[in-house]
């Protein structure tokens, strides 16, 4: 268990930092647990991604895998960045979590419905972090934009581009982990995409059913907690999942 709800990865959390200092402290512990046992699963680069909580009004939980820019005495900066950043006002203890789920996961036909922990969108967010990461493993030229950025470093109107681009195709790349398992389990269902679409709408809910993006964070978040649900077809998702990872050498 986490003893503290800020943890630096010199005490050993494979991530940079955890900061869920705005959050109940028996919850924060349960987020901090969760995103540990995410982290060892899948063995993501260790001491790159901060776990911070922000201060929302909307229920907003988000990862962001890019490089940013800032501004610093009227110039620009680049930095690659890796954040899982999870809203206060939705994560502020348990009970509110659960509740704030409920209600979005009836709104979207969410089989998630039923979860109780108040963790998912944990999973969910974690999944987009994944696909992140899996980019930067098995695209070179996207890993050498990263690693040019590595360290605060002054950019130019010349940068801006490059990395609008480097950023688009961490998400959208047509060799994503989102597309790869999107195309995988497509291909073994035998249907057309407007059919398939249709499928996962129907058993995953409206959310899923609107980007390849959100069927993999949905998708992953069904089978983690409801494994047993369309038994088949989450058998066929981790299949393709794990088949994409091990074929990217993703844990050499």
């Amino acid at each position: 268990m986490i003893k503290s709800i800020v943890e630096e990865s010199s005490l050993g959390s494979p991530y940079k930092s955890i900061n869920l200092k705005r959050i109940e402290p028996h919850f924060a512990n349960e987020i901090s647990e969760r995103l540990l046992l995410l982290h060892h699963e899948f063995d993501l680069p260790k001491g790159l991604i901060r776990i911070t909580d922000r201060k929302s009004k909307r229920n907003l939980a988000y990862q962001a895998t890019n490089v940013v820019s800032r501004m610093r005495k009227g110039k620009q900066y680049g930095l690659f960045d890796s954040n899982l950043n999870f809203s206060h006002n939705m994560f502020q203890t348990k009970v509110r979590s659960v509740t704030i789920h409920h209600r979005v996961y009836q709104l979207r036909n969410s089989p998630l419905i039923a979860d109780q922990s108040g963790l998912t969108t944990i999973d969910h967010e974690f999944a987009h972090l994944l696909n992140s990461f899996y980019m930067l493993k098995t695209n070179k030229n996207l890993q050498a934009i990263a690693e040019q950025y590595e360290n605060l470093r002054e950019i130019d109107k010349r940068d801006v581009k490059t990395l609008k681009a480097f950023n688009h195709a961490l998400i959208y790349h047509p060799n994503s982990l989102n597309e790869t398992v999107y195309q995988s389990l497509l291909k073994q269902s035998g249907l057309n995409h407007l059919h398939f679409k249709r499928l996962i709408k129907e058993t995953m809910g409206t959310y899923a059913a609107q980007s390849t993006r959100e069927f993999f964070a949905e998708a992953f978040t069904i089978s983690q907690y409801l494994p047993n649900y369309q038994k088949s077809f989450m058998s066929l998702f981790r299949e393709a999942l794990s088949k994409s990872l091990e074929c990217s050498t993703f844990w050499d």
